[in-house]
């Protein structure tokens, strides 16, 4: 495998981290008929093209708020993390860090880019002082299933919510102690 560096996020990976999401739900969601290549695309698109939302994120990026990293080598993006904001662990009583996504560029999954950035992302939350990390994903999301439950991750609840285009599927929440 190549020399994985992880890394904070930044504005100029705004354009890239959407391209990234974009292909890695292609790649889970439609094998597995969540939603159709078509409905993606136009969710996708839709973000792509609207150029005040690429320079919100941008600006979001060049921030010291996030907490998006991004695993790369070569100056290439191989899969990003993306945790609370650091607004967010001000609140107080909060133990409990949410993990917004964890997605991996199809051409480097099952290289370990996942269980690198997992590890970073929970060494961070704990590091900073989370007790809990929490995620969902979708229940027909059998690849990532296999690979939170193999992450000690305990099935919280399963919930129906919106994926894509006002599409609802089930949700499962894992829960992770840190």
């Amino acid at each position: 495998m190549k020399d994985v560096k992880i890394r904070r996020a930044e504005g100029k990976d705004a354009y890239e981290i959407t391209k990234l999401r974009h292909r890695s739900w292609l790649s889970a969601y439609v094998k597995e008929s969540m939603a159709t290549k078509e409905e993606i695309d136009k969710q996708f698109n839709q973000q792509l093209e609207d150029k005040c939302r690429m320079l919100e994120l941008e600006k979001y990026f060049d921030s010291d708020i996030h907490n998006c990293f991004v695993a790369e080598s070569d100056n290439q993006l191989m899969g990003i993390v993306w945790l609370n904001d650091k607004n967010q662990e001000k609140e107080p009583m909060l133990e409990t860090c949410r993990m917004w996504g964890l997605y991996i560029e199809p051409k480097f999954q099952q290289q370990h880019i996942g269980t690198k950035l997992w590890y970073f992302a929970s060494d961070y939350a704990k590091k900073i002082g989370y007790k809990k990390l929490e995620l969902d994903t979708p229940v027909q999301n059998q690849n990532a299933i296999v690979f939170y439950e193999n992450k000690g991750g305990v099935k919280v609840k399963v919930y129906k919510d919106e994926l894509v285009l006002g599409r609802e599927i089930d949700f499962v929440e894992y829960e992770f102690q840190l």
